[in-house]
């Protein structure tokens, strides 16, 4: 494992009990260098000010334990154009780097893994970033070796990319209009494809305030892969009224816990695996169930 570990740039808004929870981890896995991005105040929410502003006094604590660099935004931008600008600060300063939002806690063995997977991949341009977090947490029951392997699906809470990488990102999704003509082809199930485009036809008519699903548009425009593991090495420890997405702590996601991985990990294969994609899709998107129920009412003309 590389013993050096890479620049951190930690997204954070109004959560401090939880962003402590994770700069207790950042510390504890000897991170070097840490990048914080803090999204300003909700005019219509008073306590946003209070809660950033006891972030920054932890900040100023933390600093005495290791090199911090703070971009606080004076208004709020909205995840969004939020986040995408903090990437884009961080990689302004960094060739390399890891990425982590405040309500998503790594285990300590993360850091490692993401620097030296960060070291190995540095040149090949197929794999545009390392996902920490896997919505199917293979290795749960302990009974497979660990691995890598390829994907299309790449996983944001938690995660790692190259400069040379995160250029290609375009928050506008100007290409969109000219390349949804063509027969877009993420997966070869027909359902999860139908919703993987209409989300990204949503991102680019500004009708969510997702930056990730532009970035999945970015990796597809480009033809990368994110490289994923077997375990996950991250839980999100956000979900619940709070969160800015995933408000339902009955979600499936609040059960994938976080772990070591165990080394060496070998990627599987250099093809990506049809059965686990899917699988993939339907974990981290809509329960196949739903889609179909969907499907029929837009054939029947229902909304």
């Amino acid at each position: 494992m590389n013993s050096k570990i890479s620049p951190v740039l930690l997204l954070a808004f109004n959560r401090p009990l939880l962003f402590k929870r994770v700069m207790e981890v950042l510390i504890h896995a000897d991170v070097k260098k840490l990048y914080i991005n803090i999204d300003g105040p909700r005019m219509s929410r008073p306590d946003d000010i209070r809660n950033i502003n006891e972030i920054l006094g932890l900040i100023d604590a933390y600093k005495q334990k290791m090199d911090i660099s703070v971009r606080k935004l004076s208004e709020n931008h909205g995840c969004k154009k939020a986040v995408s600008s903090g990437i884009d600060w961080f990689f302004e300063q960094v060739e390399e780097g890891i990425i982590l939002e405040s309500d998503c806690l790594p285990d300590r063995s993360f850091f490692a893994v993401m620097s030296d997977s960060l070291e190995k991949y540095r040149d090949d341009r197929r794999i545009m970033q390392i996902s920490g977090f896997n919505p199917l947490d293979e290795m749960r029951e302990g009974k497979q070796e660990c691995f890598s392997f390829l994907s299309r699906h790449a996983f944001i809470w938690g995660w790692a990319t190259w400069r040379r990488a995160w250029k290609h990102m375009d928050l506008s999704m100007s290409s969109f209009p000219e390349l949804s003509k063509e027969n877009m082809i993420l997966t070869n199930d027909s359902l999860a494809n139908k919703f993987m485009i209409r989300k990204w036809e949503e991102t680019y008519k500004n009708k969510n305030n997702s930056w990730a699903y532009a970035w999945s548009y970015c990796l597809y425009k480009e033809g990368g892969y994110s490289l994923n593991f077997s375990k996950s090495l991250v839980e999100n420890i956000g979900i619940n009224e709070l969160a800015t997405h995933t408000k339902k702590s009955s979600h499936p996601w609040s059960k994938v816990k976080s772990h070591e991985l165990c080394t060496p990990f070998e990627l599987v294969s250099e093809q990506i695996d049809i059965k686990r994609e899917t699988q993939l899709f339907y974990a981290m998107h809509k329960p196949r169930h739903k889609l179909i129920a969907r499907a029929i009412l837009d054939k029947i003309g229902g909304k």
